[in-house]
């Protein structure tokens, strides 16, 4: 699917599926997508607010963008905050 299409999909508060998420995150962070498309994808997150099935794919695409750190062997608990900037 075309990055436009995706973009009109949550523009018009449609649902995207695990695989699309990361599809568009990873075309980002290729290059592939430029950041104005980003932004507007982004964007079209923000209003359509991110209720509970659309979150946890985009936060594993981002988790999976880059390169994962383990801090297994660092003693005490580990936290990572995250905010999408979703509105409920």
């Amino acid at each position: 699917m075309r990055a436009v299409d995706l973009i009109r999909k949550k523009r018009d508060s449609g649902e995207h599926s695990r695989d699309e998420s990361i599809s568009f995150v990873a075309g980002y962070t290729r290059g592939d997508i430029p950041d104005y498309q980003m932004a507007a994808w982004l964007h079209g997150s923000g209003f359509a607010g991110c209720p509970g099935p659309r979150s946890p794919p985009l936060t594993e695409a981002m988790l999976y963008s880059g390169e994962v750190l383990n801090f297994s062997d660092l003693p005490g608990k580990k936290v990572d905050k995250h905010s999408l900037g979703c509105r409920r």
